[in-house]
């Protein structure tokens, strides 16, 4: 055999077939240099299950590429599958990129979009560059994706962009392998690109592009409200440091107390009011740049009132071009919440916006880029320093959580809760869960609802086979499933919460958990809230349960904590409220004691709630400090507040035996309530109630036996619980598992219904 002969002996051609986060994140141009530099002939190629590479070289070199796209691949993305074939020799003449594959499998994953990165941003302030102070600049590492896809695989007339045609300098970027925006999808200039308009709220436009930018920030250094058309919806701006401007926002939004996020142009400034980690400090400079709640340095700053009472800030730095160009103008922080009236979804379109929010923001700072699907700022809080996501929105979603499972070829859709509502999809080995929806109160709400569910399934290219829900017949996300028609399955609310973080952990052993959040139905048609279940014999059993409290009128008490805790007096003295105690506590609305006591006694529209956040609402309010709450979560929020003392002393916990054995909270409340009575300190007070339920979990895990115990549900984004609880289980031992990348609340309930039916704990 020839010389020629032995060369070609040696080549062989492999297909490579890659599943995972792999479009969007310049995975097709960094194969192509990879490909090139090693030189090996062949393609590389979008499809919708990945990404597939046919490369021909030397077997030895093959290999070396191999082992170069699995240790330097782009730092955004990630590899799920790995799988290689050999072919025919097509002897090639080069490496090239060719047009997307379209194939039924489904491997690929949509990326979420992505915070602006240190190249785009160094050009975006070079006076000498091209996209100099233009807000929609962009590269294959970061910029808008899930925010602007339609259809995959992801190029770019699958997305948004589609509407703007590249010109000969951005095309010939686009075509350049050496270039940072080969194949960059949203690519654009001042040339070619969106552009920036300043509409004011009767919907004239009062200046454009970098005349719209001075404008805006001159308007909101006047005390102007600003609506921004951001990455996933528009977001509302003020001052954070103009209490005039703050106080106007809160009055328009109906927001008297609840915590407004805000907007930081650097770390720097972050640093000089918050205690930032340096686990908290790189999330924040991520391609993620969620919001971070951090502890306040000072009770008395300038943007106090963004979060009065709180001694957190939820914070954010600029993550789009566009946020840094207002915050270089402006120079200062920003309140920066979502843009939409109470309980609705954000506005994605200036005309949605005008119509929706024009009675909240002066002017509208918004750009020609359509945005196809509304992705909220995503919400993150650090326990024992790792994070978790108590809202998944931009940056995290819809990143998927593979599954340690045998693929039962079943593509399951979940319909989630009806607070805090996200849906989910199982994908072969994948579950696939959207950004924040929000709760199913009204038309909006619920209209967003069913486009995301028919959006979840066009984008993933599926047809349920089947479909998961809550029991609670009422909800709107159950009403729905009903409708598809499909094979339904039914999953308990706590059930869902306790298989979220059990699938997300991996957990392989029995386990106890510890499920505790305001309401949700359970099996035996009462209200359930405090849960502990124990896994055995692959089955969660109800292992516990707070003793009951009743909710005089029903739901009216969620919103109302002072009917919990006239409930809770009635049990603590024998079906009375003596006059002596009421005169004792501090004042509210015991004006109305009278009223709720007569439908307790007659037991009048009132209903058991076996809830760890009604105990948390009826001591709040019997402290003085909240009676009516003003957002989800309000009576316990300031509860948690209050708990600065780190004293070890806690309140006797007692566990009544019965069918199932039931915490007793009268043994915690009863010297609680003497406490109040003798004069000792809110503070105080609160930590010993806190530690009074760090060891209530301590006492129960010891009877349940496991070294594994896990907290899931909306109590357990309590920090001072968690903390206090995860510590005492640590030092005795166990192992404590979170929710992290899915939220504990009931956000991660569409997540946890698939887990729940994976698992065959459907009721």
């Amino acid at each position: 055999m020839d010389q020629e002969g032995n060369r070609s002996a040696l080549k062989k051609r492999r297909k490579i077939h890659i599943t995972g986060t792999v479009q969007g994140v310049g995975f097709r141009p960094f194969i192509y240099n990879r490909a090139n530099e090693s030189g090996l002939t062949g393609f590389v190629a979008n499809s919708t299950s990945g990404v597939i590479i046919e490369v021909e070289g030397e077997e030895t070199i093959l290999n070396d590429f191999r082992e170069i796209i699995n240790k330097n691949k782009p730092a955004s993305a990630k590899i799920h599958s790995f799988h290689e074939s050999d072919l025919l020799l097509c002897n090639d003449d080069e490496f090239k990129i060719k047009p997307s594959v379209i194939e039924k499998s489904s491997g690929f994953n949509v990326l979420p979009d992505l915070a602006m990165c240190d190249d785009c941003k160094r050009e975006l302030f070079d006076r000498s560059d091209r996209r100099y102070l233009y807000p929609f600049i962009n590269c294959t590492n970061c910029g808008p994706r899930y925010s602007i896809i339609e259809s995959m695989p992801y190029d770019r007339p699958g997305t948004t962009m589609r509407e703007f045609e590249m010109c000969d300098n951005c095309g010939a970027e686009y075509k350049n392998p050496a270039d940072r925006r080969f194949h960059a999808q949203p690519v654009a200039c001042p040339d070619c690109g969106p552009e920036l308009a300043l509409v004011n709220n009767s919907g004239n436009t009062v200046s454009g592009n970098n005349e719209a930018l001075e404008n805006c920030a001159e308007l909101l250094k006047a005390g102007y409200i600003i609506s921004l058309k951001s990455i996933g919806g528009f977001q509302i701006l003020a001052d954070a440091a103009n209490r005039e401007a703050v106080s106007r926002l809160r009055e328009k939004k109906r927001r008297k107390k609840k915590a407004f996020a805000m907007l930081f142009p650097d770390i720097e400034t972050v640093e000089e009011i918050c205690h930032v980690s340096q686990m908290e400090k790189e999330l924040l400079q991520s391609t993620i740049a969620p919001v971070i709640l951090l502890k306040r340095k000072y009770k008395d700053d300038p943007y106090s009132l963004s979060a009065p009472g709180n001694p957190y800030y939820g914070i954010m730095l600029p993550f789009s071009p566009l946020h840094h160009l207002l915050l270089e103008k402006f120079g200062g922080p920003l309140i920066a919440t979502s843009g939409n009236a109470s309980e609705e979804p954000i506005c994605i379109s200036i005309d949605e916006a005008l119509r929706r929010t024009g009675h909240i923001a002066d002017y509208f700072l918004t750009h020609n880029r359509k945005i196809v699907r509304p992705v909220d700022d995503s919400i993150v809080r650090f326990f024992d320093d790792k994070p978790t996501v108590l809202r998944r929105a931009r940056g995290y979603a819809p990143s998927p959580v593979y599954l340690n499972i045998n693929d039962n070829d079943k593509t399951i859709l979940a319909f989630g809760a009806y607070y805090k509502n996200s849906i989910s999809i199982k994908k072969d080995k994948r579950i696939i869960t959207s950004q924040h929806i929000g709760d199913l109160s009204n038309l909006e709400a619920t209209e967003n609802f069913e486009r995301n569910i028919k959006d979840i399934c066009a984008l993933n290219d599926v047809t349920p086979d089947l479909v998961v829900s809550d029991i609670h017949p009422d909800y709107y996300s159950t009403q729905s499933a009903k409708k598809t028609g499909l094979p339904r399955a039914e999953i308990q609310h706590h059930i869902a919460h306790f298989a979220s973080c059990y699938m997300e952990n991996n957990i392989s052993t029995d386990y106890a958990g510890f499920i505790w959040d305001g309401t949700g139905l359970g099996t035996d048609g009462r209200i359930w809230g405090g849960e502990t279940f124990l896994l055995k014999n692959d089955k969660p059993e109800r292992a516990l349960k707070f003793r009951d409290i009743m909710l005089p009128g029903g739901d009216k008490a969620i919103t109302q904590p002072f009917r919990s805790a006239i409930a809770v007096l009635f049990d603590l003295f024998d079906k009375e409220v003596p006059e002596n105690v009421l005169k004792k506590l501090p004042p509210f609305s015991f004006d109305k004691s009278g009223f709720i006591i007569d439908m307790l006694r007659g037991n009048t529209n009132c209903f058991p709630a076996s809830s760890a956040g009604r105990l948390f609402d009826a001591v709040s309010s019997l402290l003085g400090l909240v009676h009516i709450n003003e957002y989800e979560g309000h009576a316990a929020a300031e509860l948690e507040y209050i708990c600065e003392n780190d004293d070890k002393s806690f309140y006797p916990v007692r566990i009544a035996k019965n069918t199932v054995d039931e915490f007793d909270w009268r043994s915690v409340v009863m010297p609680l309530l003497e406490d109040i009575f003798n004069g000792e300190a809110a503070s105080v007070i609160s930590n010993r109630f806190h530690n009074s339920l760090a060891h209530l979990i301590l006492d129960v895990s010891f009877i349940c036996g496991s070294e594994n115990v896990l907290f899931s549900g909306g109590c357990f984004q309590n920090f001072r619980l968690v903390t206090k609880a995860k510590k005492l289980l640590e030092q005795n031992g166990f192992r404590v598992y979170l929710n992290r990348n899915i939220p504990p609340n009931d956000g991660g309930i569409s997540f946890g219904q698939i887990a729940a039916k994976l698992n065959g704990w459907e009721v």
